[in-house]
């Protein structure tokens, strides 16, 4: 049997790019490649697809485990079920203690330091961190999260690259939309993007953390290449170094305007 897992922090996240409808689009595409049938399960009563259970909770403060829907799904998995999700982060907060973790989804949180293919200039480490909703600050994307895990990468790249100075420098830039103001109009995001100078480098969690428009994020890659600044993302192992990394991050925010786009359509139709 297949069976979907969907979850946001508050019913205010139905209209992002991670609302249930949005997590929805991806899960079905998904499931048209899993031949199993359905399971008769939905939780709680009022979803529509069977098959389907739904949380409305934080992962950042409620594991998997102790949620309604997760228990419930829980009780009528078999050997052999699969479970959808449309991210990871749907179902587990990426920090989430690896003992609270089934064996396949446990992992190493040691950051992973992306290493630069070219020789690393001096300059200082900044960290960047952004939610769309202040009620998303609390979120496994809210901003503590974001800053633990930006602060973490932080100081290890600096102790992998000694010319490197990181002096805990936190840019915040709390409930603004990533699709509708570039990074450098942003209040505190653009008087950092003014502030960098050759040899810096921004240490974001993920790209959504940062762009939801392919246009920002190449006016941003440009101008930051253009002035010798580097991109770290904690999450993926992207190397914008490579030609490859840029394909890999504009792939990945193509599909995060996608998302805002149809949230953005459902909204009007309603």
């Amino acid at each position: 049997m297949k069976y979907a897992y969907v979850r946001v922090s508050t019913n205010a996240q139905e209209d992002s790019g991670v609302g249930l409808n949005a997590q929805d689009i991806v899960i079905q595409r998904l499931a048209a490649s899993i031949p199993d049938d359905w399971g008769l399960t939905r939780f709680p009563h009022g979803v529509k697809r069977r098959g389907h259970f739904v949380d409305v909770t934080s992962a950042y403060t409620v594991s998997f485990f102790d949620r309604a829907a997760g228990k419930a799904l829980l009780k009528v998995l078999d050997d052999g079920d699969t479970i959808m999700m449309a991210r990871i982060d749907r179902g587990f907060r990426t920090d989430e203690p690896v003992e609270n973790l089934p064996s396949e989804y446990r992992r190493d949180n040691t950051p992973k330091i992306t290493r630069s293919e070219h020789r690393v200039s001096a300059g200082r480490v900044f960290v960047y961190i952004r939610c769309s909703h202040r009620s998303s600050v609390e979120s496994g994307l809210g901003l503590r999260h974001q800053m633990e895990r930006c602060c973490a990468y932080a100081d290890a790249l600096a102790k992998e690259y000694p010319q490197l100075t990181w002096d805990n420098t936190v840019v915040t830039d709390p409930a603004i939309s990533a699709w509708s103001i570039p990074l450098s109009r942003r209040t505190y995001g653009g008087q950092m993007c003014k502030d960098l100078k050759r040899g810096d480098t921004v240490v974001f969690l993920r790209p959504d953390r940062v762009f939801c428009s392919v246009g920002d994020m190449s006016d941003v890659l440009r101008d930051f290449k253009d002035r010798g600044i580097k991109i770290h993302f904690t999450e993926g192992g992207l190397n914008l170094d490579s030609p490859f990394g840029e394909m890999v991050l504009s792939v990945m925010v193509a599909f995060a305007e996608m998302e805002r786009q149809l949230a953005s359509n459902r909204a009007k139709d309603t």
